[in-house]
């Protein structure tokens, strides 16, 4: 491997310490550790399933709502139009 290269990766793994002199580093093994242990945590938090789900349902409501209100639209239409000439019919 190239020195050079593991010379960037201990830098990029090293912070460098604002109250004492020097670097505090980690090393590769701990950091993939520490990286699986966050993917493993991660993936079986179920903090915000709930939420999700909710977002599901709210979608699923609203698109039914369109749909019927297309469906509905031309009866709507149809009553406002028999309505408006009987009363005009009346009228006259």
């Amino acid at each position: 491997m190239d020195p050079g290269l593991l010379e960037q990766v201990r830098l990029a793994l090293c912070k460098p310490r604002s109250h004492l002199w020097g670097m505090y580093c980690i090393s590769l093994r701990a950091y993939g550790v520490l990286m699986k242990q966050f993917i493993t945590k991660l993936a079986t938090d179920e903090a915000g399933q709930d939420l999700i789900e909710y977002a599901l349902v709210a979608a699923l409501v609203g698109l039914g709502a369109v749909a019927a209100m297309k469906g509905l639209s031309t009866k709507v239409g149809n009553t406002f139009n028999s309505t408006g000439n009987s009363l005009t019919n009346a009228v006259a």
